[in-house]
């Protein structure tokens, strides 16, 4: 299905068995340049200074979620005011701009390991008045890294499943605190959930969608 760009509806709700998945894609880039974005300059230097490393230079539509499908998948956690969200590898942090536009009172914390990329994103979420929202760049598989949160974001960062799970034992540390709600997002974050982490993945039942998982401690 295609769909047109609004700039008075940036980030629509769509019926995700409607939409299409390079739809949104094509739609995310035509908002990433309305917001100002220079994602692909960004990117161009992470390879000039990285060179052939597999996660620098890369593609919007490989690297970040299209806006589309962050939508949804907020659209199904019924957020609440003062609650705060935290995204582990948080690319561009789209994700802050969509809870600014529909969930302004929630709390969101970017975590991001390529320092070039949580630049550009502090860069635009300043311009936009994300005021709520701040992007941190750190080593990802520090347990120090993973602040506390009600609501965690995890996607594939790597097909190697120790990577995830690695990250979800330091989850495993906050849920001890609080109960918690992991989005998982790729095959081999919920891989590793539904294999290794059963305090996740089989005390609550998770709720599936087609590219996301919502699972609660």
């Amino acid at each position: 299905m295609l769909f047109s760009f609004d700039p008075k509806q940036l980030f629509p709700l769509l019926d995700s068995i409607e939409n299409t998945y390079e739809a949104s894609k094509v739609h995310s880039d035509t908002v990433d340049a309305h917001l100002g974005f220079q994602v692909h300059q960004v990117e161009a230097l992470i390879r000039e200074r990285e060179g052939n490393a597999p996660w620098a230079g890369l593609d919007p539509s490989t690297l970040l979620t299209p806006y589309t499908e962050i939508r949804f998948m907020l659209s199904k956690l019924k957020l609440e005011e003062g609650q705060h969200l935290a995204e582990l590898g948080s690319g561009y942090s789209r994700m802050a701009l969509v809870l600014q536009e529909h969930y302004p009172d929630v709390y969101y914390t970017g975590i991001e390991s390529v320092e070039l990329r949580a630049a550009e994103a502090l860069r635009v979420l300043k311009i936009h008045g994300c005021h709520h929202a701040k992007v941190i760049s750190k080593n990802l598989f520090s347990e120090s890294t993973i602040p506390s949160a009600e609501v965690y974001f995890l996607y594939d960062l790597s097909r190697n499943l120790e990577d995830s799970a690695q990250i979800l034992e330091a989850l495993k540390v906050q849920a001890r605190d609080h109960s918690i709600r992991v989005v998982g997002r790729g095959l081999a974050t919920r891989t590793s959930i539904e294999r290794h982490h059963p305090w996740l993945s089989q005390v609550v039942e998770p709720e599936h969608f087609g590219n996301f998982s919502i699972y609660r401690s």
